[in-house]
């Protein structure tokens, strides 16, 4: 007997609140929760519940860009809700530096 598993749709929502600290730096706070696309869970689920070989490359790179997006959108929120001028300026080049844009396209 062969079992399949049809995965339609994922959606894991992850809810912001953006809160303003004692300092007065307005922060954002995520709960853990994590939106990954349709096959990369699928692949997860081949690989663990099946346990099916030779998709570690692939999780593995898909993980890899999960992770650079999301150090992308903490450094443009950083960058966006800091109401410090120093800070604000420092994330804007790290997020600009990691998404590969060349010094001299930086305004």
């Amino acid at each position: 007997t062969v079992t399949k598993i049809i995965v339609t749709t994922v959606t894991i929502v992850t809810k912001d609140k953006i809160t303003k600290r004692k300092d007065g730096e307005r922060e954002l706070s995520r709960k853990n929760s994590v939106l990954i696309p349709e096959t990369l869970f699928s692949d997860l689920v081949k690989h663990h519940l099946l346990g099916m070989e030779g998709l570690e490359t692939r999780i593995n790179s898909g993980l890899e860009a999960k992770l650079n997006r999301n150090e992308e959108h903490r450094l443009y929120s950083e960058y966006k809700m800091s109401s410090d001028p120093e800070k604000k300026e420092e994330a804007r080049k790290r997020y600009l530096d990691k998404k590969g844009v060349p010094e001299e396209f930086q305004w």
